[in-house]
């Protein structure tokens, strides 16, 4: 059984931050030690706005478009 579990934007911060994630000035996911982007599974820098998740059980960062939904969803083992 799949399970999902769904927040609004603020609680994205949160969850975010709970993995050391936070965003900058541009609306960018990035690393808090770092600064450096957090990447989507493309290799493209994630904002805010496009944050779809976190993977189970990794830290795949998702993009919430339909695309790289549909591209995770397939390439699942």
């Amino acid at each position: 059984m799949l399970q999902s579990i769904t927040f609004d934007k603020s609680a994205a911060l949160f969850v975010l931050e709970a993995f050391g994630k936070t965003v900058n000035k541009e609306g960018y996911l990035v690393e808090i030690e770092t600064g450096g982007y957090v990447l989507s599974r493309n290799g493209e820098p994630i904002l805010l706005d496009e944050f779809g998740g976190i993977a189970k059980g990794s830290e795949l960062y998702l993009k919430s478009d339909i695309a790289s939904m549909i591209d995770f969803i397939e390439k699942r083992p």
